[in-house]
């Protein structure tokens, strides 16, 4: 793992998610395990094994929205370990019913938003 400040960038990220956020799932793929082994105690942090991590992202999404138990959320890569709790709080003002992506010119990022109706059926 990329080391960033104290630990690693995917510390930072999560540390900044749980900064608003009250829980954070984390979904795993390649080296899963060494994941698993670093965050399991975490009591904040649930742990989901995505076993078509190969299938690309989408695969990962939907890995973890199965386990969404809020109506409104925030998918989030690890590799952000700079988006802090006033990156949430904005986006979190603006949520609507749909989906809001603050990188639409993003490659990608707007495929994915179109699938998430999807996830509903």
């Amino acid at each position: 793992m990329l080391p960033w400040r104290e630990g690693t960038v995917l510390d930072g990220a999560i540390a900044n998610a749980l900064s608003f956020c009250e829980r954070v799932i984390l979904v795993t793929g390649f080296r899963g395990s060494e994941l698993h082994q670093r965050y399991a105690h975490h009591p904040a942090i649930e742990l989901v094994h995505n076993a078509s991590y190969q299938e690309g992202m989408f695969s990962s999404i939907q890995a973890g929205v199965k386990h969404i138990k809020a109506r409104h959320f925030f998918i989030a890569l690890g590799d952000m370990p700079a988006a802090g709790a006033g990156v949430y709080a904005t986006l979190w003002r603006q949520r609507k019913e749909t989906c809001l992506s603050p990188s639409i010119s993003r490659v990608g990022v707007i495929r994915y938003c179109c699938r998430f109706r999807l996830l509903k059926k």
